[in-house]
């Protein structure tokens, strides 16, 4: 998949304020689960994780990472 930096803007926006979902499935993707000794600011729901105000979701693969975050104003 070939993406410009616009696309990828417009989806993390899309993504993070729920604009292609239903209020109840964002309230479901944001409940972000802790894992032990990490700092309670941060947190991974599903498809999405929450770095205390910011909201993004990252994306690994063996020698490539990425990651779009959001931050409202």
């Amino acid at each position: 998949m070939i993406s410009t930096l616009e696309d990828l803007h417009t989806w993390t926006v899309a993504a993070a304020t729920a604009e292609l979902l239903a209020a109840a499935m964002q309230r479901q993707r944001l409940q972000t689960a802790n894992r032990g000794g990490v700092p309670v600011r941060i947190g991974y729901g599903l498809g999405i994780f929450k770095l205390a105000e910011w909201t993004g979701h990252s994306e690994a693969l063996p020698g490539d990472e990425t990651m779009a975050v959001y931050l409202p104003d």
